[in-house]
């Protein structure tokens, strides 16, 4: 059975879960200190917050984000396929600013990229389907997007296929894309709520979480499964964990290190101290 994409209304903690940790520093300096000590053991997990200056989060603290404007229903799956032109708005969307070159990588995405690059970070794990981790080279198969990504495809989930939509179609008719062989409205390659992630994506994620000794959890609110089991898990078994988010989020107990600088801040001075004199602008 895969893992349930859910909004953690069947997830239970437990005071057994959070444990103690390793006393540390709620710092920058510290964080940069586990960041060199864990080199090739470390996974970092990513979330709306680290594409914040291209994207709005999906939550925060303001009722700015994606979130806000869209409401938990329409991106259910149960409610999809009553529904499915404000999903369709979403992925197309995300898609059209990805092929008119408006969506770029941030500050925070290229110095992650540069980690995996010289082996700081082994994997990376991102609930983004904005594609903002890829750079087209070798380093992305290091990347899982577990949620998927906004693409020129939907799927048929009556002839398990993928058909071509036409983004731009879908922006300029207001109309949800059906298959062309039966007729079926077709469903954006993301994950929604009730969706099951698929096996090769949930054992890519397994495998780089049992394989670290340092997780880095970055932008997000842990709001949804199943990145909180994720981190939960992780205390559980040993792993070091570290927050970089502007606020307390959902998996805040679990964490060895908080720190509240916005995901830009923080690998600006990640980078300062990694690689003097580079820019990543």
């Amino acid at each position: 059975m895969g893992i349930l994409f859910s909004d953690l209304t069947d997830v239970t903690i437990k005071e057994t879960d959070i444990g103690d940790g390793p006393v540390l520093q709620n710092n920058i300096e510290t964080v940069i200190n586990l960041i060199k000590n864990n080199k090739g053991k470390t996974c970092v997990i990513t979330g709306a917050g680290i594409s914040a200056p291209q994207l709005p989060t999906f939550r925060s603290r303001d009722n700015s984000g994606l979130w806000d404007v869209l409401k938990a229903p329409d991106l259910s799956k149960s409610v999809f396929y009553q529904n499915p032109l404000p999903s369709w708005r979403l992925a197309a969307n995300i898609r059209n600013l990805q092929l008119n070159k408006t969506l770029k990588h941030t500050l925070a995405h290229n110095v992650l990229h540069q980690m995996v690059i010289d082996g700081y970070v082994s994997d990376l794990l991102t609930q983004n389907c904005d594609s903002l981790h890829s750079y087209d080279d070798e380093y992305d198969e290091k990347v899982v997007e577990l949620h998927g990504a906004a693409t020129d495809y939907g799927v048929c989930e009556k002839c398990h296929e993928l058909r071509n939509v036409d983004v731009l179609e879908i922006l300029h008719t207001d109309t949800s894309p059906v298959c062309n062989v039966c007729g079926s409205v077709l469903k954006p390659q993301v994950a929604f709520f009730e969706d099951t992630i698929p096996r090769h994506i949930r054992d890519a994620a397994y495998n780089a979480l049992s394989s670290c000794d340092l997780l880095l959890v970055v932008g997000t609110y842990c709001a949804v499964d199943p990145v909180l089991s994720f981190v939960r898990n992780a205390k559980r078994n040993g792993t070091i964990l570290v927050e970089i988010n502007p606020a307390e989020s959902n998996g805040s107990q679990f964490m060895d290190v908080s720190i509240r600088y916005s995901a830009n801040d923080a690998f600006k001075l990640i980078a300062e101290n990694l690689y003097p004199g580079q820019s990543f602008e």
